[in-house]
This record gives structure tokens, sequence and C-alpha cells, in this order.
């Protein structure tokens, strides 16, 4: 399994978003989440991978070898890119996307809590 996110404008549906994700190839079984960004022209999507194809695979690694080399402080990294049209300039239209946490990693992360347990109210 691997994930990935990418910010794009708010124009896009989730189901084109889904539509591109499709023509890609990545995985025969995906799933997508959203969440607002910080901008509210645009929307977080994490895309999650379960059965990957050979280009899920190829993808997974691109992504962890671009996170590696981030990590070791190489200036010279570039995100992959999904180009999904061209302007009427002929440059290419893209989304930007990142390796994230998939949702078994992130839930291994969270600190474990009660059953109905809430969280205490703290200053930060």
């Amino acid at each position: 399994m691997a994930s990935f996110m990418m910010t794009i404008p708010t124009y896009f549906t989730k189901d084109q978003v889904e539509a591109i994700i499709t023509s890609l190839g990545l995985s025969k079984k995906f799933t997508i989440d959203t969440a607002p960004a910080q901008t509210e022209d645009r929307t977080k999507y994490f895309v999650h991978l379960d059965d990957m194809t050979p280009n899920g695979q190829a993808l997974a690694t691109q992504l962890a070898d671009v996170e590696r080399r981030k990590a070791a402080g190489e200036s010279n990294v570039w995100p992959k890119r999904i180009v999904h049209g061209k302007r009427r300039d002929g440059t290419d239209m893209y989304w930007q996307i990142y390796k994230t946490m998939t949702p078994s990693e992130r839930a291994a992360k969270a600190p474990e809590k009660a059953a109905g347990e809430k969280m205490a109210p703290r200053i930060v």
C-alpha cells in the first residue's frame, strides 16, 4: 500500500480527480480522502493505493526517493507531477504530488486512547 497527497483547485470535483487517477493505472483499488487546504480555493486530496500495479509500485518508489533526498538535505529535488491537461499556450497543467502516510501508518502513529475517551484540553 502507498499513499500520496496533492493540493488542487476546488473547481475539480472528486469524480474528476478519481477519473484521472483511474486513467493512470496505478492501482486496481484505491480510495480518496479530502480535507480543506489553507486557502479556501484549494482542497487537499489524499490518494491511498491498495492493490498497486507495476506503475503504482514505480510511483511509490519514486515518491519515497524524493522524500529521502529532501530529508538528506538535497536542495534541487522536485516533486513528482500528474499532468492532466494542456493550457492554451501549450504548457502542461499538473498537480504536484507528495508521499504521505498510509491510513495504517497514520493509525499506528496516533496515540492510543481508550474507547470513548475524549482528549483533554491543553495550551500549546
